[in-house]
């Protein structure tokens, strides 16, 4: 699976952070486009920087769901997901096909308000052929007009402080380079990890358990217990079983892990699970 994600000041490749997230169907626009690779690179330029205009234009008493959801949707989008944590973030995730890609939106909310608006660019053919290749290649040419990731840092903040309330506060941390993905795929508020094993056709684990897994074998408790205490649901689940089997194995947690790890038990969060 390809992705193509948009942030400030970067363009990233990536098959493991927010894909893992962004509900899928590739059918509707897997086949060859007929326009050349300019134009669909084109296309796909111009339908961000719409994206970007829509955002940029709207004020303060703008930025409630449903605004933004007629916006979307009289602009070509569909709705995806819609989705509540229990602490009260509101994910709901937008796409438009463009030929043999797609433009996601992903608005999280908090107490109506928007918290934050990112944008992804996937297409239906894994690994990427040729000409999805050359599209990508003219996107990222433009990566000027494409990094676009916004946070309203006062709503964000009001968000992070619900959960710490319900789970904890995450204590500072030092991540290294080689950890960085991996650590904010887990407690990022964007991500809510799938929890299992092998789920995939073939047994292949799923990004969460990956995830944790790494900073297992890296040996970073400290990590694993900010996880706990994350904003993912499903990554605090992921932390929940890593403490528990490595206390059954003989580390000792402390009274405070022990008492978070109780409180997760009893939150009624939704959890994707296979």
């Amino acid at each position: 699976m390809y992705l193509l994600r948009l942030w400030p000041g970067t363009i990233l490749l990536s098959t493991f952070l927010l894909l893992a997230n962004i509900p899928v169907c590739f059918a509707s626009y897997e086949e060859p486009s007929k326009l050349t690779a300019e134009e669909t690179a084109a296309k796909i330029v111009a339908g961000i920087k719409s994206i970007n205009k829509l955002f940029d234009d709207l004020s303060i008493d703008q930025q409630s769901p449903k605004f933004i959801k007629e916006r979307l949707e009289h602009n070509g989008y569909y709705e995806d997901l819609n989705e509540n944590s229990i602490f009260g973030l509101n994910r709901i995730d937008f796409h438009k096909n463009i030929e043999n890609h797609r433009i996601h939106v992903i608005l999280t909310f908090f107490n109506q308000d928007l918290a934050t608006n990112s944008i992804a660019v996937t297409t239906g053919f894994s690994p990427p052929n040729a000409f999805v290749s050359k599209v990508d290649d003219l996107i990222k040419k433009q990566s000027t007009l494409l990094n676009y990731r916004n946070e309203n840092k006062i709503v964000l903040n009001a968000y992070h402080l619900s959960v710490a309330k319900g789970v904890g506060e995450m204590l500072p941390v030092t991540v290294p380079d080689n950890l960085k993905d991996t650590y904010q795929f887990l407690v990022s508020d964007l991500n809510n990890s799938v929890v299992g094993g092998d789920c995939s056709i073939g047994g292949k684990p799923t990004n969460g358990k990956i995830s944790i897994d790494l900073l297992i074998t890296a040996n970073r408790i400290d990590l694993i217990e900010n996880v706990l205490r994350g904003y993912s649901p499903g990554g605090r689940i992921h932390a929940v079983r890593a403490l528990l089997k490595m206390q059954a194995e003989g580390f000792p947690l402390s009274k405070e892990t022990k008492d978070v790890i109780v409180k997760i038990k009893k939150l009624s969060n939704p959890i994707e699970s296979c």
